[in-house]
C-alpha cells in the first residue's frame, strides 16, 4: 500500500516533452530553451523509450570534441545516454532515492514501456513544500507560542504554576496534567495564555485577545486534522495558517512603546529550518574566477557533473552565475560557430538568485519554483558559502518529512485492516463501542467516532481483547503487534510535536513496522466474519 505514488506527482501536470531517436540535437536544444528544461526523454517510432538526452550529454560531447564537431546537425543518439526510471506506481519516495545517486538529475517515469512523464529535484522539492508546508508552518506557530510563554515564564516552576492555575476547573491542582514547556501540545499552551490570570502578560504581544483567540482556535483545528491525516488541508486552512504565521512574526517582530518598553519584553525571534542547517552547505561551494574562460567552466561542469557554477572577483566576492543554459543558449543562437571553449566568462554570466543563510526552506524553494531559476547561492557578507539546487532542497525536505510520510503510510494503513476487519458501519461501531465504550449520551454509539481515531486509539481498537481475535491471523502475535506499534506512536507523537527530528534508529522502527505490515497475509473469505 503506498500513500504518495509517482503517479500522483504527475497529476496535474503538462503533457510529457519528447524527441525521436531521428532527429538533431539541433532539435532537442530547442524544446529546452524554449520550454526551460534541462532534459527530454528520447523514445524510438513506437514511442518506447531510448534513454535520456541533457543539457549536461550535449556540452560533455562538446567538450570532449574539443568543440571541433558542430553536435546539432547530428542524430540525438550521439548524446543519448541511459534513462534512470520507475514505474507511476512507485512510491514517492523511490523518486528520491534514486535522485540522490551521484549524476541522476532526472527520473524518467514509464507506464507500459512508455515515458509519461519526469521528475527532476526541482519538481520534487516543490510537491514537497506543497503536501507538508502545512505542517512546517505549525511548527513555526508552536514555536513562536512557546517562545512566548518562555519570555512570560521564564523557569521551569513559573511554567508548572501558570499550566496548573490556566487548567480547566476539573483538572485545576492536578499534578499529572503538568508537562515540560517542550512538550505541550498547541490546545495547552492556548489554554495557559488565554487563562484569564495570564493574558494581561501575553497581552502586549499577542493582543487582542478577540483576534488572537478565534485566528488560534482555526489553526488548532487545521492543525488537529493534519495531525490525524485527515487529507491535504483545503485551500482556505492552508491561508489561515500562513496569515497566523505572518501575523505571528509580525508581533514579535516590536513593541509599540506605548504597549510596553521593548527593554522589558525585547523582540522575539523564531526562525525553524534555516538554510544553514542543510547538509548541503557543509563544504565551501566550487566556484569559478571572473577572468578565466567558458572551456574551464565546461571543464569543471564535466568533471564535477554540475549545471552551474557561482562566478567570483578576486576578493571572493559573488559576481554571478554561469549555468549550462546560457552556454547551450550561445552554441544554439551561434549555429554551433561560437567558439565557446576560449570565449571568455562574462559572455554567458547570469544574474544570481542570492539568498542569506539565514533564510528559510521555503525562501529557497519559491526561487527555484522561478522560471529560469535552477540555483540559489548562499552567501555569508557578499561570499558564497554554498549553493543549492532543487536536488538539495529535495534531499533537506526528505530528512524533514520522510518519518510523517512513514507514519501516515502505517496509520493508514491500520485504518485499512480495520475496514476489512469491520466492512460496515454497525460492526465497526460495535468495535469501538467495545474498545472505548459506549456515549453516556448515546449509547447506541461508540464514545469514539470510529473514523476519527487516532494512531493510539487505532491500536487500541485492534489489540482490545474484544476485537483482537478479528486480527490475530492477519496482525499477530500481539506482542509483536502492540510492540512496534507502541514505538510508532513515540516516534510520532516526538515528529508531530515538533519534538526534534527522526534519529537513524528511530527511521529503522519506521521503515522496518511499514515493510512489515505491507507484508501481513491478505484478508481472505476464510477469515473470521466480523460480529455485528
Amino acid at each position: 500500500m503506498s500513500i504518495y505514488t509517482v503517479g500522483q506527482i504527475l497529476q496535474s501536470r503538462r503533457p510529457l516533452l519528447c524527441v525521436r531517436d531521428t532527429d538533431r540535437v539541433a532539435e532537442a536544444v530547442r524544446l529546452m530553451l524554449t520550454n526551460q528544461i534541462a532534459q527530454l526523454p528520447v523514445v524510438d517510432a513506437d514511442g518506447n523509450l531510448q534513454g535520456l538526452i541533457s543539457q549536461q550529454s550535449i556540452l560533455s560531447i562538446y567538450y570532449y570534441s574539443d568543440g571541433q564537431v558542430n553536435l546539432l546537425r547530428a542524430s540525438v543518439t550521439h548524446c543519448c545516454e541511459p534513462a534512470t526510471t520507475l514505474s507511476v506506481h512507485d512510491d514517492m519516495l523511490a523518486v528520491v532515492d534514486q535522485l540522490s545517486a551521484r549524476g541522476v538529475a532526472a527520473v524518467v517515469i514509464t507506464d507500459a514501456g512508455r515515458p509519461v512523464g519526469i521528475l527532476t529535484g526541482r519538481d520534487m522539492s516543490h510537491y514537497f513544500r506543497t503536501i507538508f508546508e502545512g505542517l512546517l508552518l505549525i511548527e513555526q506557530i508552536e514555536g513562536f507560542l512557546r517562545a512566548c510563554i518562555a519570555r512570560v515564564f521564564p523557569t521551569a516552576e513559573e511554567q508548572r504554576q501558570a499550566q496548573i492555575a490556566g487548567a480547566q476547573p476539573a483538572r485545576a491542582g492536578r499534578q499529572a496534567g503538568v508537562r515540560e514547556l517542550g512538550a505541550l501540545s498547541l490546545t495547552g499552551m492556548l489554554r495557559l495564555i488565554t487563562a484569564p490570570a495570564h493574558w494581561p502578560r501575553f497581552d502586549p504581544l499577542l493582543g487582542p485577545k478577540a483576534l488572537f483567540e478565534p485566528l488560534m482556535e482555526h489553526v488548532r483545528q487545521v492543525r488537529n486534522a493534519i495531525a490525524h491525516f485527515q487529507g491535504q488541508p483545503a485551500a482556505l486552512d492552508l491561508d489561515t495558517l500562513r496569515r497566523a504565521s505572518h501575523w505571528l512574526a509580525n508581533r514579535g517582530a516590536g513593541l509599540a512603546p506605548t504597549e510596553q518598553p521593548a527593554a522589558a519584553m525585547p523582540a522575539l525571534e523564531v526562525r525553524p529550518h534555516q538554510l544553514s542547517e542543510l547538509e548541503a552547505l557543509r563544504k565551501p561551494p566550487l566556484c569559478i574566477g571572473e577572468q578565466e574562460h567558458l572551456g574551464s567552466a565546461l571543464q569543471l561542469m564535466v568533471e564535477y557533473q554540475y549545471a552551474q557554477l557561482p562566478v567570483v572577483n578576486q576578493a571572493g566576492a559573488l559576481l554571478g552565475l554561469v549555468a549550462q543554459p546560457t552556454i547551450l543558449s550561445l552554441y544554439y543562437l551561434t549555429d554551433g560557430e561560437a567558439p565557446l571553449l576560449t570565449l571568455p566568462l562574462h559572455h554567458a554570466l547570469l544574474p544570481v538568485a542570492e539568498l542569506a543563510e539565514e533564510e528559510s526552506f521555503f525562501k529557497a524553494v519559491e526561487q527555484l519554483s522561478s522560471p529560469g531559476k535552477a540555483a540559489v547561492v548562499v552567501t555569508r557578507d557578499q561570499l558564497p558559502i554554498g549553493i543549492l539546487t532543487g536536488k538539495d532542497m529535495t534531499l533537506a525536505f526528505r530528512a524533514l518529512c520522510e518519518g510523517i510520510i512513514l507514519v501516515e503510510r502505517i496509520e493508514l494503513m491500520l485504518r485499512d485492516q480495520i475496514g476489512r476487519a469491520y466492512p460496515t458501519e454497525e460492526a465497526r461501531n460495535a468495535a469501538a463501542i467495545a474498545a472505548f465504550g459506549p456515549d453516556p449520551e448515546h449509547p447506541h454509539y461508540a464514545l469514539r467516532n470510529p473514523h476519527k481515531l487516532g494512531l493510539g486509539d487505532t491500536i487500541q481498537l485492534i489489540s482490545d481483547p474484544d476485537n483482537w481475535p478479528r486480527f490475530e491471523s492477519i496482525l499477530g502475535p500481539r506482542v509483536v503487534f502492540l510492540r512496534l506499534m507502541e514505538r510508532v506512536r513515540e516516534i510520532r507523537n516526538q515528529l508531530l510535536h515538533f519534538r526534534g527530528q527522526l534519529s537513524p534508529l528511530d527511521r529503522e522502527a519506521l521503515v522496518r513496522t511499514d515493510t512489515w505490515l505491507k507484508r501481513r497475509p491478505a484478508w481472505l473469505a476464510t477469515t473470521p466474519p466480523a460480529v455485528p
